[in-house]
């Protein structure tokens, strides 16, 4: 046994930690200790491994692993190569990776360069994570050398986890050494490189478009020239146009990134640049734009204005993209605008702000509509009456009823009646008779349906209660539900009724639902009275029975004046003669 691990065992077993020194760490504020608060202090303290009787019971299981990790990794520093062979040998594999990410920190601490070239003896499976943990630590500790040394290598693969760590702080650099990496990851290009780029775009927009042009042609170009040349066009908008103009036949892409740039800076000159259809359609549709347009509160509100004074289509369509991205981030703020401006603002964008705040946040959408000016009120209500009942049906009901006799109320109020049929159905059978005949016709196939689901006997006991068209189409809803659970019962209550038009629709809806449901479509298309009502019957019952029974069926079809030429060209499909 190596010295590292005998003293990883004689920690282990004796649990020679002294309290006086885990203490503050492991009571710190009555909150448990973190891994990498015991795996520094361990790493850190000189402490007396001789004798200690217990480690403190707050230390989990977990932590009890990363501490001895980290007792393996402690002599990194006098015999790193030794250490690093014994975080290998454990056999825990979770405390392996430990060990050998805290050993490859250490070791980067005194001598990176012999930590790397150390990375060749480890198993594959263990390299990556070494090398990264040694890379990133480098990095930490001092960026020029590290950078200095990846300038001059040949296996920059090794180096990703420390070139990552200094994206932020010199992009520039990292994107020249990461442009001999494999290209791999984003379309084209690889990660490292691509992140830096965009990192660089943000800081130096010029430098960062320098290194986008290299990648022209091809997909990396085409992937990261859009966000570089907004970024350009948004601090130089004289020199992007100047850029476009130097570029032959520049493309859409590139276009739109200019002219959303310089919109994003100056709106008004972005909105006369993109004057063609092509151009425009691009900017509409890139919801990153309106996005940050809607994140200063002052300046979506001063655009919005803009757009709204102009009274074309295009900026119509552009103001209520932008104002549904601005509802849902920040919903008072758009309110706001909405009353200040009342008066210009016609319904239909007002029922756009109201589905995207009530889509996100129904409560919130409900309490702005007493805030709204009369001429508006109505297209907001109608608006959040779908999502309101979706949420909560009963209260929905409730709500809608405070508008009854505005114009607004019978729309309104037949989303909310529509939804609830299928949540409530033996609320809204209640209710139904109170509705408009229209509605009632509506709803009834809704609530058959939906109560079907749940007690067909009691549906199909309410469906015979009612009258009309309402009746008509709710007796076929109640047949086809109930085929889905005990089809010999539906059929027997659908031959059962009384004959009329009621019964032909349970009938057929019999038929139509009887796919698998092993049913001779024969003897019901038989029972249905209507002509119309059974020829139609039969046409679907020909694609849920046997093959035998739908030749049977398309053969007595094939004189039919209007079905007959299908009926034809059914039969040769199935192998038989059209005659």
């Amino acid at each position: 046994m190596s010295k590292g691990l005998l003293q990883f065992a004689i920690g282990g077993i004796v649990g020679s930690i002294a309290t006086f020194v885990l203490a503050p760490v492991l009571s710190n504020g009555g909150s448990r200790a973190s891994e990498g608060e015991i795996v520094d202090l361990a790493t850190r303290s000189s402490f007396d491994r001789r004798a200690s009787e217990s480690v403190d019971e707050t230390v989990s299981a977990q932590s009890a692993l990363a501490l001895g990790a980290a007792m393996v990794a402690e002599p990194a520093e006098a015999d790193p190569a030794a250490a690093l062979l014994d975080a290998v040998a454990l056999s825990d594999p979770g405390e392996r990776r430990r060990a050998l990410l805290r050993a490859g920190k250490v070791w980067a601490r005194s001598d990176p360069r012999a930590a790397l070239a150390e990375a060749s003896t480890l198993p594959p499976d263990l390299r990556a994570a070494y090398l990264a943990s040694v890379t990133a630590e480098w990095a930490n500790l001092d960026a020029d050398d590290f950078l200095t040394y990846a300038e001059g290598s040949t296996a920059v693969k090794a180096l990703v986890g420390g070139l990552e760590r200094l994206i932020a702080s010199d992009p520039e650099r990292v994107s020249e050494i990461a442009a001999r990496l494999p290209d791999a990851g984003a379309p084209g290009l690889n990660p490292v490189r691509a992140m830096a780029i965009q990192a660089l775009a943000e800081r130096d927009p010029v430098a960062a478009l320098s290194h986008v042009e290299r990648l022209r042609p091809g997909q990396a170009y085409d992937s990261m020239s859009p966000s570089v040349l907004t970024a350009y066009a948004r601090e130089y908008p004289d020199a992007a146009l100047a850029w476009l103009d130097s570029v032959n036949a520049p493309s859409l892409i590139e276009r739109a990134a200019v002219i959303r740039g310089i919109a994003l800076a100056d709106f008004d000159r972005g909105y006369e640049l993109a004057a063609d259809a092509s151009a425009m359609s691009s900017l509409l549709q890139d919801m990153s734009f309106a996005d940050v347009m809607v994140r200063d509160a002052e300046q979506a509100a001063q655009v919005a204005s803009w757009l709204l004074e102009r009274r074309d289509s295009r900026a119509n369509r552009m103001l209520e993209q932008l104002a549904s991205t601005w509802a849902q981030r920040a919903p008072d703020h758009v309110v706001d605008w909405v009353i200040d401006n009342a008066a210009a603002i016609q319904p239909p964008l007002a029922r756009v702000i109201a589905e995207s705040i009530a889509t996100r946040d129904f409560e919130s959408a409900l309490s702005h509509v007493d805030r709204l000016p009369a001429a508006l009120q109505d297209a907001w209500i109608a608006q959040i009456a779908r999502p309101y009942a979706e949420k909560d049906p009963i209260g929905a009901l409730d709500w809608v009823a405070r508008y009854q006799g505005r114009a607004v109320y019978e729309d309104a109020h037949a989303q909310v009646v529509m939804h609830a049929a299928a949540s409530a159905p033996e609320l809204m059978a209640q209710a139904l008779q109170g509705f408009a005949p229209a509605l009632q016709a509506a709803a009834a196939p809704r609530i058959a349906s939906a109560w079907a689901a749940q007690d067909p006997e009691a549906a199909a006991e309410w469906v015979l209660s009612l009258e009309g068209a309402a009746a008509d189409s709710a007796v076929g809803s109640v047949v086809s539900q109930w085929m889905q659970s005990a089809p010999q019962a539906a059929i027997r209550w659908a031959m059962a009724l009384p004959r009329g038009a009621a019964r032909d629709g349970a009938l057929s809806s019999v038929v139509s639902s009887s796919y698998g449901k092993r049913v001779d479509p024969r003897p019901i298309l038989n029972e249905i009275d209507s002509e119309e009502a059974r020829r139609f019957a039969t046409m679907r019952a020909v694609s849920t029975t046997t093959p035998d029974i739908a030749r049977e069926l398309l053969s007595s079809l094939t004189d039919d004046p209007e079905l007959g030429q299908w009926a034809r060209r059914s039969l040769e499909a199935l192998g038989e003669p059209g005659r």
